[in-house]
């Protein structure tokens, strides 16, 4: 059975970490370390911090505003 590594982030694995030029699907991603949030509402990759460092980024959870506002564009479409 394989282990998962640990990160130092408390209870996320490196299978959690995307890194900048990794394609993603659709969410909003956070670059770690930082506020920055990524929003990509299709698949697509990841962008570069351009600080010279290697870009790690984590899936934020949907909240209430994104769920709110997906809602209204499904309804605008009709």
């Amino acid at each position: 059975m394989k282990r998962k590594r640990r990160s130092p982030l408390p209870d996320i694995t490196t299978e959690d970490i995307f890194i900048a030029g990794q394609k993603v699907s659709p969410g909003r991603y956070r670059l770690v370390g930082s506020q920055r949030d990524i929003l990509l509402d299709r698949e697509d990759t990841l962008p570069a911090s351009l600080d010279g460092r290697v870009a790690e980024y984590i899936l934020q959870p949907e909240t209430w505003a994104d769920l709110r506002d997906s809602t209204t564009d499904e309804r605008s479409r009709v």
